[in-house]
């Protein structure tokens, strides 16, 4: 099982936790990218 299998099967086990981390590599894998924006000066980061 890949990698993005086995964090899906996790993510849908409700008996386990699953992390931010976890589910930003999961979204990554997806082909979703992760906008981080920085509050100070307003900007974005991609």
């Amino acid at each position: 099982m890949s990698k993005q299998g086995k964090l899906l099967a996790k993510l849908l086990n409700k008996q386990s936790t699953f992390t931010w981390q976890e589910l930003a590599t999961l979204l990554k894998s997806l082909g979703y990218r992760q906008i981080i924006e920085n509050l100070k000066s307003g900007g974005l980061i991609q």
